[in-house]
């Protein structure tokens, strides 16, 4: 892995932003046809079975980690390995968020 990839941001900044990140992040996707699935079993957004699954293994680094850096924070998680979806990139395009397209 990258040196610069294998800790997430830390400090005030990223806290508070990593915060903020996550709430929008999940206000998003509540409302795709997607699921996103959580360590603690909570399920996010309006896919069925068939929907593509985004899981979350470390939510608070994926959280750090996109409110710290956006969309380069967003490939850094998956790279670092704070969460992983499926191999259909299905997860992307249903999403409003304009830096996913």
């Amino acid at each position: 892995m990258w040196p610069g990839v294998a800790h997430a941001p830390s400090g005030t900044k990223a806290l508070v932003a990593g915060k903020a990140a996550g709430l929008l992040f999940k206000a998003a996707v509540r409302r795709l046809p997607l699921r996103v699935a959580y360590p603690d079993g909570s399920v996010l957004g309006t896919g069925g079975p068939d929907a593509p699954v985004m899981t979350m293994l470390r939510p608070a680094a994926f959280e750090v980690r996109i409110g710290d850096n956006g969309l380069i924070g967003l490939g850094e998680s998956f790279m670092a390995g704070t969460g992983k979806h499926q191999t259909s990139p299905g997860c992307w395009r249903s999403s409003p968020l304009p830096w996913t397209r």
